[in-house]
């Protein structure tokens, strides 16, 4: 089993951000992995123009950390590996229509023995910082083709390899996968 993390490729393409800098506050405190819709209002973003290059805006442009934007073209082409793992929350823009892919698939399948990551300095109890080496428990992943971890609910989606091959099959712009655990590779550590 391999496992990557999602991203947006923010080197080749624009981003979106917030036209009402107040927004911000309501997306950090929505998606946290549990259900946002019924609280949702939707936000209004543009496409932030870098001056000093001249970047297309892509199917799949990068907003903030943990959740992923879709447009019109993306949604119809790979949503139905999202949909059973995450909501689906309309954005207002000019620049045409875009979604947030809130991942609402929360999974307990580190595996705390094999990964390396800080704590923060409070407590050795205490909250996960970050992780440096990732570590999963297969069984625990199961059949599940995205989803977020326990320790990190608010920011990084994982992705499994199904869930890669088939993106990778279609013409989708924008999204970029960082492998962060190979369950062979494990086996040999």
């Amino acid at each position: 089993m391999r496992i990557y993390k999602l991203k947006s490729d923010v080197e080749n393409y624009e981003w979106l951000t917030l036209v009402n800098e107040e927004d911000w506050r309501m997306m950090n405190h929505l998606f946290n992995g549990q259900p946002a819709a019924e609280k949702y209002r939707s936000i209004q973003v543009i496409k932030m123009n870098d001056q000093d290059r001249d970047r297309p805006l892509s199917d799949c442009p990068y907003l903030m950390p943990g959740i992923s934007i879709l447009n019109q073209k993306a949604i119809d082409k790979i949503w139905h590996l999202f949909s059973p793992y995450s909501e689906l929350l309309p954005l207002s823009s000019y620049e045409g229509k875009f979604y947030i892919v809130h991942v609402t698939n929360i999974l307990d399948c580190i595996d705390y023995q094999k990964s390396i990551f800080k704590r923060f300095k409070n407590s050795p109890e205490s909250q996960i910082m970050r992780f440096i080496k990732y570590a999963f428990h297969s069984d625990k992943v199961g059949s599940n083709l995205i989803f977020k971890i326990i320790d990190q609910p608010k920011s990084t989606v994982f992705v499994t390899q199904e869930f890669v091959n088939y993106v990778n099959s279609t013409d989708i712009t924008g999204l970029k996968f960082d492998l962060v655990w190979d369950s062979e590779e494990d086996k040999v550590n």
